[in-house]
């Protein structure tokens, strides 16, 4: 499997390209509410920096995470099935203090481990880390 960030919608969330390049089917696990500041599996880690390489702040939030988001269900509005040969696009939230609108370096990684989870995947999902290559990307002014 790859992950590339393709692009980006409103200027606040990234689209990013699960791509499978096996022979059989996998399955991925879209984010959940606490996914995208790594607290929880599976974890979208985004990464943004300065023209100096120092990271933006992520933006603060309550510390209630965990669950999925209200007015979805588990497992169907989350597990996706990627084919062999065939890709799907996710949206992550750009969860950072950024000062101006503009186009920022964006690094960006998927990592599922079922065991820092409470939501089980039955029949299991895709497990371990992806990188997707660093890419820069326009992106709006936050507060």
């Amino acid at each position: 499997m790859t992950v590339e960030v393709v692009g980006q919608i409103n200027g606040r969330q990234l689209r990013v390209r699960f791509s499978n390049h096996g022979v059989e089917s996998l399955r991925i696990v879209r984010p959940m509410d606490g996914s995208e500041h790594g607290w929880i599996s599976p974890a979208y880690d985004v990464g943004i920096v300065d023209g100096n390489g120092k990271p933006y702040p992520m933006m603060t939030r309550c510390k209630l995470f965990g669950e999925p988001f209200s007015g979805t269900r588990w497992p169907e509005d989350y597990v996706v099935e990627v084919k062999p040969g065939e890709h799907v696009e996710i949206l992550v939230w750009v969860s950072f203090v950024l000062p101006e609108t503009g186009t920022y370096p964006v690094s960006f990684s998927y990592s599922y481990d079922p065991a820092r989870t409470k939501w089980r995947v039955t029949g299991g999902a895709w497990e371990g880390t992806v990188h997707a290559s660093p890419t820069k990307v326009r992106l709006s002014r936050t507060t």
